[in-house]
């Protein structure tokens, strides 16, 4: 299997879990000696850091998958002394995973964090397991800047959790993911999911925007908006309040203004802006139609002055005479 080295910061949820060792080292120390297995943890933790953040940058690519195949069997060998003691075998089962991470096995990774949310669930119960994957997906998306991540993480749960109460959370944060990903079909696809899954509930019109957004990204610009358009048209029926009347009216009209049909987008700004005056999204509509209207008087005034510059029987004259007079 390829390896490959990922950089530093393509770790933060490592980073964030080894922090405490560094701001309470006594804390750390005193547990390590009340259990052993785990000061072993706490060491091998400290190796791992020291390899992703510090040596690796030393090493050569075989020295490095040296090194990681020398930390994961350590942690491989813990894992088993540590299976009697949930504390020390969950945190051995995630430093594994963000070492095969790092060495670029996302598969392997991705077993090892199952394995380290089956603990999880046996020892402090299924919403915990649950709310710590999901919370690792959304560090991935918020924070880690690492969308193919959170699908993983957004997946496990979904596989292993079926019918939880986090599904829509899941499957509408991994429609995000596809959008980051440029994956809009994808996306268009998790997005049907969340609302089947809860369609009046708070993930619905999020997903109804998404998709929307999603449908007219798979569209060149000045092609035919029409399915996009009729998600939003779905997401103001289904939702009518001022907040997401306000948001389509803004939407529709920018789809239509990219469409080329101006006089239907300054419409649609119109229709918000008289309608949903105390929507956030009102003021998009105000400077966009104020924008929309400029260039349309702008273009007004370039065609006036385009024929001032060339008269009618001056071009035909001049379309006569390049053509070198009428044939036959």
């Amino acid at each position: 299997m390829s390896r490959m080295r990922f950089p530093a910061g393509g770790a933060p949820m490592a980073a964030l879990f080894f922090v405490l060792l560094l701001i309470i080292p006594s804390v750390a120390s005193a547990q390590a000696q009340s259990d052993p297995l785990m000061g072993q943890y706490q060491a091998l933790g400290g190796q791992f850091v020291q390899l992703r953040d510090v040596s690796s940058r030393r090493m050569s690519p075989q020295e490095l998958a040296t090194a990681c195949d020398g930390l994961i069997g350590q942690i491989n060998s813990l894992i088993s002394a540590a299976a009697g003691n949930p504390s020390a075998l969950s945190k051995s089962q995630e430093l594994l995973s963000y070492a095969y991470d790092f060495d670029g096995m996302s598969s392997q990774s991705l077993s090892a964090y199952s394995a380290y949310l089956d603990t999880l669930a046996s020892w402090q119960g299924q919403d915990y397991a649950v709310m710590t994957v999901r919370c690792a997906g959304d560090r991935m998306l918020d924070q880690g800047n690492n969308p193919a991540k959170a699908l993983a993480y957004y997946g496990l749960l979904l596989q292993k959790y079926p019918g939880d109460a986090s599904t829509a959370h899941a499957q509408y944060k991994s429609a995000l993911a596809c959008i980051a990903l440029s994956d809009y079909r994808d996306a268009a696809t998790w997005c049907d999911a969340a609302v089947a899954t809860d369609p009046k509930g708070y993930y619905a019109p999020w997903s109804l925007r998404a998709k929307a957004f999603a449908l007219a990204e798979m569209q060149p610009s000045g092609s035919n908006y029409s399915a996009s358009l009729a998600v939003l048209s779905q997401l103001e029926q289904s939702f009518p309040d001022p907040y997401w009347g306000g948001y389509v009216c803004y939407r529709r009209g920018y789809t239509l203004q990219r469409a080329g049909q101006q006089l239907a987008a300054l419409a649609e700004y119109q229709r918000g802006m008289s309608q949903y005056p105390t929507s956030p999204y009102t003021p998009w509509s105000q400077k966009l139609s104020k924008d929309l209207q400029n260039q349309m008087q702008q273009q007004m005034l370039d065609e006036i002055a385009q024929k001032q510059k060339n008269p009618p029987q001056a071009a035909a004259e001049q379309q006569h005479a390049s053509t070198g007079g009428p044939q036959g």
